[in-house]
């Protein structure tokens, strides 16, 4: 271990990305000390682990570029997927009231992530559900601009993290 690194100790069960390598499985790996790395939850498989660095550190960068607070209306599109489920939670742990869109068999889903409200896409008239919101986060690229911009406050911030 590098004498820059003073948040973990030899030993210490660690998750990373390894950018711009995408990944990898390894008992032992040499990474930068720039790389993003954290002490694996004790609570947490590495599988599980496995899913925070992409997932939760994309839904959290583009939250914050939104500049959520509390009291917020935010729609999650793509509410069950990697970036979706930790953008239901965060915008709960920012404060925010969540509506989350995803399919039928992924409502309960997020129901019990945090979501405040869930829509079902499969329904063909889910658009129609739709209220007005601070922020709408599509964590996937399926919702048409026409129908989000309706559905967006006057001064709410559009998140589509596909289109960087």
């Amino acid at each position: 271990m590098g004498a820059s690194v003073k948040h973990l100790k030899e030993g210490d069960q660690v998750f990373a990305t390894a950018l711009p390598y995408f990944g990898g499985y390894a008992e032992y790996t040499c990474l930068p000390a720039h790389v993003s790395m954290a002490a694996k939850p004790t609570n947490t498989t590495y599988e599980g682990a496995a899913a925070i660095p992409i997932g939760a550190k994309t839904a959290l960068h583009y939250l914050r570029k939104g500049n959520i607070r509390p009291g917020q209306r935010v729609l999650v599109y793509g509410a069950s997927g990697s970036v979706g489920t930790y953008a239901v939670q965060l915008a709960k742990y920012f404060g925010a009231k969540v509506t989350g869109v995803c399919s039928t068999t992924n409502l309960e889903w997020v129901r019990s992530l945090g979501a405040d409200t869930m829509i079902d896409y499969t329904d063909k008239n889910w658009d129609q559900q739709l209220d007005t919101y601070d922020i709408i986060f599509l964590a996937i690229d399926k919702c048409p601009f026409s129908i989000c911009n309706k559905a967006l406050a006057k001064d709410g911030v559009y998140l589509d993290v596909t289109n960087l």
